[in-house]
């Protein structure tokens, strides 16, 4: 019985060394499936990280390039409201040099007018000298006419009286 109980002892014993050696190994390969999964984890954290960091990279370039682009909109649109400033600029001494052109010109035309109108009131003033100058030229010779009657008649009238 001795014998026997020890061999059970034994058998026992190696029954127990088998469980715990299985439990071991399954702790064991528990743990390597833990450890895996936790690496495959970890590897997809990095890997997702990696994909974030490139997202917000790209996001990065994407708002730099927008940035450019907007910044480039806002030069144009500077450099067009200057041209257009300069345009503007160069329209009004341009209109200003046209009006100052064309007022002269009006008063070309109105100096030219009043010089006509001198002219032509010089002319009829020498028309009306004229007339006056001819109408006393013809009263003085209508004067003289009449004198001349007048004293042909006196002459006359003595050369009748003489002959009387």
């Amino acid at each position: 019985m001795v014998l026997n109980a020890n061999v059970t002892t034994h058998v026992l014993n190696t029954y127990v060394t088998t469980h715990v050696l299985n439990a071991y190994v399954t702790t064991l390969v528990l743990n390597a499936n833990v450890t895996t999964h936790v690496l495959n984890a970890y590897v997809t954290t990095l890997v997702l990280n990696v994909n974030v960091t490139t997202l917000v990279l790209n996001a990065n370039v994407t708002t730099h390039v927008l940035n450019a682009y907007v910044t480039t909109h806002v030069l144009n649109a500077y450099a067009t409201t200057m041209v257009l400033n300069a345009y503007v600029t160069t329209l009004v001494p341009n209109a200003n040099v046209t009006t100052r052109v064309l007022n002269a010109y009006v008063t070309t035309l109105v100096l030219k007018a009043y010089v006509t109108t001198s002219v032509l009131n010089a002319n009829v003033t020498a028309r009306v000298l004229n007339a006056y100058v001819t109408t006393h030229v013809l009263n003085a010779y209508v004067t003289t006419r009449v004198l001349n009657a007048y004293v042909t008649t006196h002459v006359l009238n003595a050369y009748v009286t003489t002959l009387l």
